[in-house]
């Protein structure tokens, strides 16, 4: 993706870090050509919401989203104008290279 983040990976890191961490299995995912211009991907995610659950009244449970973590890779977006890219260990770790 040309001139930023790629929006998969920003959506990842703030809702499903794990997912982009060392050692993570990747994201399968097919593409389609359709023509020299048009192509189909399906990406498959295994997404997990953590929640809690409490007993209720008669038998029912009460269920609440549980806030999530903050993200291994920050959005360097919110960060600053300053900031461009992070490295780790010699490699650029966000925004992910365009390679």
């Amino acid at each position: 993706m040309r001139g930023g983040v790629d929006p998969l990976d920003q959506a990842l890191g703030q809702q499903q870090p794990n997912l982009l961490t060392s050692g993570a299995e990747g994201i399968p995912f097919e593409v389609d050509i359709l023509d020299v211009g048009t192509v189909d991907v399906q990406i498959t995610l295994s997404l997990t919401e953590a929640v809690t659950a409490t007993a209720g009244e008669a038998g029912r449970w009460n269920l609440a989203t549980v806030a999530e973590a903050m993200p291994m890779i920050p959005d360097i977006s919110q960060i600053g104008p300053g900031l461009t890219s992070i490295w780790a260990d010699g490699q650029q770790v966000a925004p992910r290279p365009l390679d």
